[in-house]
């Protein structure tokens, strides 16, 4: 018997992968995590979007594991940050 995917909000997810939403956002739009469904029709005035939980788990599975690996995709481990400018 299959079993009915579970879907996954946007802040379930990020829960679940330890990160804030801009990060998936930023994740999504470079490909390194997998894009959401839209779950509502497309005349709404909000989008709904959500994951399915086989995709996120899959996504974990593959990030490399040990002491001291990061979760985040390589692509972000090393990126340059600007710093804050503050105020004189």
């Amino acid at each position: 018997m299959d079993q009915e995917e579970r879907l996954l909000r946007r802040k379930q997810v990020a829960d679940i992968i330890g990160v804030d939403d801009s990060t998936i956002n930023e994740w999504v739009e470079a490909k390194h995590f997998p894009a959401p469904l839209i779950i509502n029709p497309p005349s709404s005035k909000r989008s709904l979007t959500a994951w399915r939980k086989s995709e996120v788990d899959a996504w974990i599975a593959s990030r490399p594991t040990g002491p001291g690996r990061p979760l985040v995709p390589s692509a972000y481990a090393n990126r340059d940050r600007k710093p804050i400018k503050r105020p004189s």
